[in-house]
Order: C-alpha cells, then sequence, then structure tokens
C-alpha cells in the first residue's frame, strides 16, 4: 500500500494527558464528596470517550442519568480549564509530525475525547503542523469503534481508506482502523500495555515514533 493520510488517535498517542484528566475528574468527584480515583485506575478507563469515564467512575454509586449527566457537564468545565497544564506531547512526536509533512502525508486527528476539548488540546500542542481535519466526539456521531467518523475524514480529504493508516494505542484504536478498512498501528508508549495491543492483531506494532518513519520510508 501506498500511505497519503494518517490518522493519529490524541490522548495516549499524540499527548500524554493523564494528569490532568485525573485531577480534573477527582476534583469534580471531591466537590460531590465522591470517592476519588487513582492515576493507574484512571488510565484503564481512559479511550471510551468522557462519558464512559464518567459512568466507571461513579460504578460504585449506581447513579442515575441525570447525575450522570451533571458530573459529566462539571468535569468538561474542569478539564476544559485544565486541559493544558499538566499534559505534554509525547518524545519523537515532533519529528514524526514533521516527517509526515515532508512527505506529503495528510495528517488528522479523531478522539472520543468531547469534540470542542480536542480542537482546543490540538490547538494548543500542534499549532505547528498542518492537520487537516480534528475530529473529536460529536452527539450525532457514534464514538470509536464505529468507523463513521473515520471514514468521514477519508472521504473529507480525498484519500482511499486503504490509503490511510490509523495510529492508536488502545484496541479501540485497532478496532476502529480496522473496522474502517485502514492499515492499523499499535504505538506501546501510551496508556494500554504491549500484551494488550498484540492481542488486537494490529498490522505494525511500534514502540518509538522514529519507527514509524522508518516503516514509513519502505511503504512511501
Amino acid at each position: 500500500m501506498k500511505v497519503k493520510g494518517v490518522i493519529f488517535d490524541l490522548d495516549g498517542t499524540l499527548i500524554n494527558s493523564l494528569e490532568d484528566i485525573t485531577d480534573s475528574l477527582n476534583k469534580v468527584l471531591k466537590r460531590h464528596s465522591l470517592p476519588v480515583h487513582s492515576i493507574s485506575t484512571i488510565r484503564e478507563w481512559i479511550g471510551g470517550g468522557a462519558q464512559m469515564l464518567i459512568r466507571k467512575a461513579l460504578a460504585m454509586e449506581k447513579p442515575d442519568d441525570d447525575f450522570v449527566k451533571l458530573i459529566l457537564g462539571e468535569y468538561r468545565e474542569e478539564y476544559m480549564r485544565n486541559c493544558t497544564r499538566r499534559t505534554y506531547v509525547y518524545q519523537g512526536i515532533p519529528d514524526l509530525l514533521s516527517t509526515l509533512s515532508a512527505k506529503g502525508i495528510q495528517m488528522n486527528v479523531l478522539s472520543n475525547k468531547p469534540h470542542e476539548l480536542t480542537r482546543e488540546v490540538c490547538q494548543h500542542f500542534f499549532r505547528d503542523w498542518n492537520f487537516k481535519i480534528i475530529l473529536g466526539q460529536r452527539d450525532q456521531v457514534p464514538r470509536k469503534p464505529d468507523p463513521s467518523a473515520a471514514l468521514e475524514i477519508a472521504k473529507n480529504i480525498g484519500v482511499k481508506a486503504e490509503n490511510i493508516m490509523y495510529i492508536g494505542d488502545s484496541g479501540i484504536d485497532m478496532e476502529t482502523g480496522r473496522n474502517a478498512g485502514m492499515m492499523t498501528v499499535a504505538v506501546t508508549w501510551g496508556f494500554r500495555p504491549k500484551d494488550e495491543l498484540i492481542s488486537y492483531k494490529p498490522d505494525v506494532c511500534i514502540d518509538e515514533p522514529a519507527e514509524l518513519v522508518l516503516f514509513l520510508n519502505g511503504r512511501h
């Protein structure tokens, strides 16, 4: 295949946002006198979107839908205010993005993070690179691993799915890329252990961004 486009997951793939997510969530939980959670526990919950994160955090409380919506709204407000405080771009990602750009490969982001938050974070950390399309979770579009948003990106950038590489750090990402008919690339520097990623049988598994450059040099 000739790689003409890439779709990156965001959290755990391009950025390590774990501390800001943890701090924001626990601040809201404390406000309501609810149990807080460790950073290692919250790491396991990230990937399914903000609503899923809240439901897992409140699982022992058996909340009704209205309470989930309340906590979700407060979490989104808190995280929007603090989404760049302790978050950082993974080492090697800037060089990877510059290489992809130089090769003329179209770069995109698809996250289960709420849409406005996704755009806010990308604008802050990646303003030096030209991402064609940045999409977060939108109410009218099924969240990953449904392929709808990935295929929407492919259509809008004018690249066939088989010429797009889907890059992420979770099983959800591998399923999304596979469901969309794209090449799947698992990265092991994110929030999921390597053996878990391998169990999803990605097309490629890499331990650092530079490995993707080497792979692309043989594919482009």
